[in-house]
């Protein structure tokens, strides 16, 4: 009824809340798409746009925000506090400019999603002084950054900065010729005297595909271990 009023905001929060509950009656991911970003384009509250930021980096948001959107979302990252909010909203707007297949942005939220994962794995370690529990985390969002970081890298959009994500850009490339497209798929590799073994079937055109593309990045140390997940 008044939406200039300074406590609109406050109360599209409860609007939000209802949308985002999973598995309930009032769950709806494109209108708390749209409720999400219609109120951080509007609000300049700090908590707000915080707490909007928590909403929308934990609900399946992903296939319903476009490139501006994302856009708007780089704005406020800064503005994030918490940590796991930071990479949580981070890791959704990631994995929007891919199923955009916008490598641009993609690259883009690469950088953001790197700062997010090293904000809240340190924040982790402190806080539960590196538990298994923490690191188990820790490992799982770096093995979906680096396969992020090598999809962005297989399209061009970005150099790898690390042996990980140049690997993963190998991954890409050759699932796009011996993969089915839709289907997820994640390997576990290891290197010894300089020949990958993995958990794929020797017999996978996929696995002999990634064993003799060149790799194009930095060298991998003997000895190193990887899980790889291809993004269809």
């Amino acid at each position: 009824r008044w939406p200039d009023h300074p406590i609109a905001d406050y109360a599209s929060l409860y609007q939000i809340g209802a949308l985002s509950l999973k598995g309930s009656d009032t769950w709806d991911p494109a209108e708390l798409a749209d409720a999400a970003i219609a109120v951080l384009q509007g609000s300049d509250d700090p908590l707000v746009q915080q707490l909007v930021a928590s909403q929308l980096g934990n609900t399946g948001v992903e296939a319903y925000l476009n490139g501006a959107d994302l856009d708007l979302l780089a704005t406020i990252l800064p503005r994030i506090e918490r940590p796991t909010v930071r990479e949580a909203l981070a890791s959704v707007a990631l994995a929007s400019a891919i199923a955009l297949d916008d490598a641009p942005r993609a690259a883009t939220w690469v950088r953001h999603h790197q700062e997010g994962v090293e904000a809240f794995c340190a924040y982790a370690a402190d806080l539960v002084q590196g538990t298994e529990e923490s690191d188990r985390a820790c490992t799982e969002l770096r093995r979906k950054h680096d396969a992020a970081s090598g999809w962005v890298v297989a399209r061009g959009a970005a150099e790898p900065v690390s042996w990980q994500a140049a690997l993963g850009a190998v991954v890409q490339r050759c699932a796009a010729q011996h993969s089915d497209p839709t289907e997820p798929r994640i390997g576990e590799g290891s290197l010894e005297a300089g020949a990958w073994s993995w958990s794929w079937s020797d017999t996978d055109p996929l696995t002999r595909c990634v064993a003799t593309a060149p790799l194009e990045g930095p060298e991998p140390p003997d000895g190193a271990t990887v899980r790889l997940e291809v993004i269809p």
